[in-house]
């Protein structure tokens, strides 16, 4: 086994910081949200492909207009975790096969 010690060693300097990142990277975050959309909707048989865009389209709209009513302004990650939410809503009917 191995084993890795995350134990902080002492106070984190402050000299040359010019300003605090945000915890997440944001280009990072969409590429990753593009690729995930498209690798999802590729998988699926194509009948239901358009109501698998239908849904994560109606759920990002849904979750930017949640985050401009709650916290007065639109977030590109708002945006993410509604394309994701979407996609993961409309998996369990993704299963169906209409041409049966």
């Amino acid at each position: 086994m191995i084993f890795v010690d995350l134990s902080p060693d002492g106070p984190r300097r402050q000299a040359g910081r010019q300003e605090e990142f945000p915890s997440n990277n944001l280009l990072m975050a969409l590429a990753g949200a593009g690729i995930f959309w498209g690798k999802v909707v590729y998988r699926r048989i194509p009948p239901l492909q358009l109501s698998l865009h239908i849904c994560a389209a109606t759920s990002i709209l849904v979750w930017t207009c949640w985050d401009v009513l709650f916290i007065k302004k639109p977030s590109e990650i708002g945006a993410i975790q509604g394309m994701i939410t979407g996609l993961v809503c409309e998996t369990p009917a993704a299963g169906e096969d209409p041409s049966d």
